[in-house]
């Protein structure tokens, strides 16, 4: 949901669309797929509700798995003044939260062309 709710500067049309979103969902999940059998390593993937109900737990494990040493200061993210460009610039300067999470039901009724998109994955 986030994704289709930001409003980017250009070249991201497909954010817009439930089925192309979907479309293209689906092609990132093959990416991965290939990724995972033909990549002679290990990927960590870390699933947005697991980073925001136990935040310092996987970040510990985030740090752990690139090799670095834990710092407190991994989870005070928020407080950092360094300039930041992305699209959710203004998320990065809170805290984790969790209202972000089953956003989605509040739209349920108008994700149709999108769960048939993915419906063999939900």
């Amino acid at each position: 949901m986030s994704i289709y709710f930001q409003e980017f500067a250009g070249g991201v049309n497909f954010a817009y669309d439930l089925i192309e979103l979907g479309e293209y969902y689906l092609e990132y999940l093959k990416l991965m797929n290939c990724w995972r059998s033909v990549l002679p390593i290990t990927l960590l993937e870390v699933s947005y509700e697991d980073i925001v109900q136990h935040q310092e737990k996987v970040s510990r494990q985030v740090v752990e798995f690139c090799g670095l040493e834990w710092h407190a200061a991994c989870l005070d993210f928020y407080k950092k003044k360094r300039p930041v460009f992305t699209a959710s610039n203004w998320q990065v300067r809170q805290p984790v939260y969790n209202t972000s999470c089953g956003r989605w039901k509040n739209y349920d009724e108008f994700l149709d062309p999108l769960k048939k998109v993915l419906a063999d994955f939900i």
